[in-house]
């Protein structure tokens, strides 16, 4: 787990380096490097780590650019890419409140909290850890000072509020479940994103993290899809080509 509610303090935003802006899956750790191990897997937009992205999966594809601030490496037969991007610069993320969060939410809650298949909308702001079981859809953001787990089930779920967070979690989202539908984005500043299921779908969404493990196969990331092989043709790329309870409740709530 990450350092809970540690990136959770204040409220900035930096504008991202403007050359990887379309990338959808971004791990800020200089230390840890974004791994990609399922097989055919699929990315709509770009990928970029703030230490180094490996491609050990095999069907994978890449609907954009493959950026790192140290190298690009792809291990794995038959990879598709876009440009390569080794020795990029730094990317840093927006920050946002804990407090802020917990001044608009819908629903808090003082500790730890497991949520079997029952989740009404709205802003859901949690002190502690919070596991994801059972049957879902909604529209909801969740916000977690600990870590955030998705175990058995399958969810269809849609960011609520107005910043387009999904979940936020001071510590670790791990998502172990399969056949799931994500909108939104998934943060984790301080903690890893790390998926082993197969067949999710984190369409229009982003994956923000320290660290970023996809072990899983037959996933989607990014942009919902729109097949068009005159305008999406990524190349491929060889393993040779190595480049350096319930608190409190609001009935004025809104998205």
């Amino acid at each position: 787990a990450g350092n809970p509610g540690s990136a959770l303090a204040e409220v900035t935003w930096i504008e991202p380096d403007t050359a990887v802006t379309d990338a959808v899956i971004i791990a800020t750790g200089t230390a840890q490097v974004l791994t990609i191990a399922g097989g055919r897997n699929r990315i709509d937009g770009g990928i970029h780590s703030n230490d180094e992205v490996h491609i050990a999966a095999g069907q994978t594809r890449v609907n954009g650019r493959v950026s790192a601030h140290g190298n690009v490496r792809f291990t794995g037969p038959k990879v598709w890419a876009g440009a390569v991007a080794p020795k990029a610069g730094i990317v840093t993320l927006p920050t946002f409140a804990l407090e802020e969060f917990r001044r608009r939410a819908d629903v808090t809650y003082p500790d730890s909290q497991r949520f079997d298949g029952d989740l009404p909308d709205g802003l859901h702001v949690v002190d502690g850890d919070v596991t994801l079981t059972g049957n879902l859809s909604a529209r909801v953001t969740i916000v977690a000072s600990g870590d955030i787990l998705l175990a058995a089930g399958q969810r269809r779920l849609q960011a609520w509020d107005r910043t387009g967070i999904l979940f936020l979690a001071g510590g670790d989202i791990r998502v172990s479940g399969s056949t799931n539908h994500f909108t939104g984005t998934l943060h984790a500043p301080d903690g890893c994103f790390s998926t082993a299921g197969c067949r999710n779908a984190f369409l229009d969404s982003r994956i923000w993290a320290r660290e970023v493990a996809i072990i899983g196969g037959w996933n989607d990331f990014g942009q919902a899809r729109q097949e068009d092989p005159a305008t999406t043709r990524p190349r491929p790329v060889t393993a040779s080509r190595q480049r350096p309870r319930q608190a409190s409740h609001r009935e004025d709530s809104a998205p």
